[in-house]
């Protein structure tokens, strides 16, 4: 599943995200301005988020030839939400 590039942005008081350069997802709903600027940071750092991930699983299995461990598990499990699997 491809995801947009980014960079994904938002702004303070924003009840949006932009997504690349390409589209921007707006946020309606009752949620008070606090927790949808929270929400907001949140989706828009989920491609550095991603990617920081995927480098974390690499590294340890790939350099550090390490087994899996709990939280391997649990990375892998984000990472194959975040992508549809």
């Amino acid at each position: 599943m491809p995801i947009t590039p980014g960079p994904w942005t938002t702004a303070k008081g924003e009840r949006s995200v932009n997504v690349g350069s390409f589209a921007k997802c707006r946020f309606e709903s009752g949620l008070d301005a606090d927790e949808l600027q929270a929400n907001c940071r949140l989706i828009a750092a989920a491609p550095d988020l991603l990617e920081a991930l995927r480098w974390a699983l690499r590294v340890h299995f790939d350099i550090l030839k390490r087994e899996s461990e709990p939280w391997t598990d649990a990375a892998e499990k984000a990472i194959a939400k975040a992508v549809g699997r």
